[in-house]
């Protein structure tokens, strides 16, 4: 079954050599099954296995371990430069799939079968397809985008740490699963950071990904030498698969996620979550590499502990210090001493004369009384 195509090839839905001949098997069966049958009698039990056997084999009930998506690439077996190159791709895509399905990490979409003389791979497949199909799904929730996006950072700073870098993170490049989590795919443009893989070229320049995802300092240069190559070209398109998550729409141009119709603050009224998210992706999606992140740790770090402030929410601890109650972001801090007030009363109830100190909100400034 055709999924799709494009300039490098066809990927198809496919079965395992197992299942295939599970299915051989079955449609075997049901001949003779019907072959033995003089009449289609509903109280016969070969007509009910026979009736089981038509059904598995005219529609299968295919488990996702039998099932992956073949991609085969369109590579003449030409002995000139860009052949050469292509193939090249391949085989470098076939490396980093082998040694990132080692990692076992759910999040990253793991190599099933592969053969560089035939031009092609089977990676897993999943049914329920890319990303950009399902941004309904987190839209306006930032704690949910957050607890799905989280495992991403984490597998990119895996990725990382195999000293490859995936250079085209986009939201179409990345698979829902049937329980739900997301899985970082299509590693056909992989770099090698390690001086001992065997690079295509000298430069970045000559394949690096989709224009409308990438950092600006990777495009804003014809070509990047390789030792220009780092992590913070991975974690630009993180910040924006993160926004096009609670946005609901897939990217935005250039950097300019804090303009009033990216603004999350302004697309989501009343949802102090957002400040938070604007944090992250201030330290993301930026214009100079100087201001982003410089690992996929660090941000992994940085969504973690966003995450438990939206946890905590605005529930007020037992002791401080207390959550804004009206950002639900900042927390209280007392201010001096001298600025504390006095309960007056006119009715002489049990609260006349108590001291109430003031407390500052950090982030929102708003002051609250609290008893000394």
């Amino acid at each position: 079954m055709l999924l799709g195509q494009g300039g490098q090839g066809k990927v198809f839905k496919a079965r395992s050599p197992a299942r295939v001949e599970q299915l051989r098997r079955s449609r075997s069966t049901a001949y003779q099954r019907l072959q033995t049958l003089s009449s289609f009698n509903a109280e016969d039990p070969k007509f009910d296995e026979l009736t089981r056997l038509l059904a598995e084999c005219g529609n299968p009930n295919d488990d996702s371990s039998h099932l992956g998506a073949l991609k085969l690439f369109r590579i003449p077996d030409e002995n000139n430069e860009r052949s050469i190159k292509a193939l090249g791709r391949l085989e470098s895509e076939v490396d980093a799939l082998k040694a990132l399905t080692a990692l076992k990490h759910a999040a990253i979409l793991r190599l099933r079968h592969a053969n560089v003389t035939e031009r092609m791979i089977v990676t897993e497949f999943h049914s329920n397809g890319t990303l950009n199909k399902h941004l309904s799904k987190y839209r306006g929730e930032a704690l949910r985008a957050l607890e799905a996006f989280c495992p991403l950072a984490n597998a990119v700073a895996k990725i990382h740490e195999c000293k490859t870098i995936h250079r085209d993170i986009k939201t179409e490049n990345i698979f829902v699963a049937s329980d739900g989590h997301l899985v970082l795919g299509d590693f056909g443009i992989v770099f090698f950071v390690d001086e001992q893989r065997t690079r295509l070229t000298d430069t970045y320049g000559e394949h690096v990904g989709s224009h409308y995802w990438m950092a600006p300092w990777a495009y804003m240069t014809s070509r990047m030498s390789i030792d220009e190559v780092r992590p913070s070209l991975d974690i630009f398109p993180l910040g924006k698969v993160l926004w096009s998550m609670i946005a609901g729409r897939n990217g935005f141009s250039f950097w300019e996620h804090a303009r009033p119709e990216n603004n999350l603050e302004l697309l989501f009224p009343g949802k102090p979550e957002m400040r938070l998210v604007n944090r992250i992706l201030s330290q993301c999606v930026v214009r100079d590499e100087k201001d982003c992140l410089k690992s996929a740790a660090e941000l992994e770090s940085l969504l973690q502990a966003t995450i438990i402030e939206l946890r905590r929410g605005c529930e007020k601890p037992a002791v401080g210090p207390w959550r804004c109650r009206i950002c639900g972001i900042g927390d209280y801090v007392r201010e001096a001493e001298d600025s504390s007030v006095t309960v007056v009363s006119q009715s002489g109830g049990n609260d006349a004369g108590r001291r109430l100190s003031t407390y500052i909100c950090d982030h929102c400034h708003h002051a609250e009384f609290f008893c000394a």
